[in-house]
């Protein structure tokens, strides 16, 4: 019982610390919206998990001289190695504890049906 009592007020003293601790972020007056921009590639590899029935399906892909992983959330059927892919790209401007901002680049696949709506090469 002293056990029990003991961690419980141990994990009690960690929530509080940690709330003491957490800053607010800074809400934007002004809030930008996104940058986005459409582009095409070649899938160089697949990555593919499963559990249960949920799954992630992502490719590597040559952006700009540079390999980036696009997520692709939607499609049924994953593309293969050497398929044409057509991603948007999105830089967003976010608030940082610091009270400044910070740039996150994301990329994700372009919705399609089914793999007949392979982008043409």
């Amino acid at each position: 019982m002293k056990k029990i009592f003991l961690c419980l007020l141990l994990s009690c003293s960690f929530i509080a610390y940690s709330q003491e601790e957490e800053k607010e972020l800074p809400i934007p007056k002004n809030p930008q919206l996104p940058k986005i921009g459409n582009h095409n590639g070649v899938v160089k590899k697949v990555f593919f998990a499963m559990q249960g029935d949920a799954r992630y399906v992502a490719y590597q892909v040559q952006w700009q001289g540079q390999d980036i992983v696009i997520v692709d959330m939607l499609s049924d059927i994953p593309l293969e190695k050497g398929d044409p892919i057509s991603f948007m790209s999105m830089t967003v401007k976010i608030p940082n504890r610091a009270g400044g901002k910070k740039n996150i680049l994301q990329f994700i696949a372009t919705p399609r049906l089914n793999r007949k709506d392979k982008v043409k090469k």
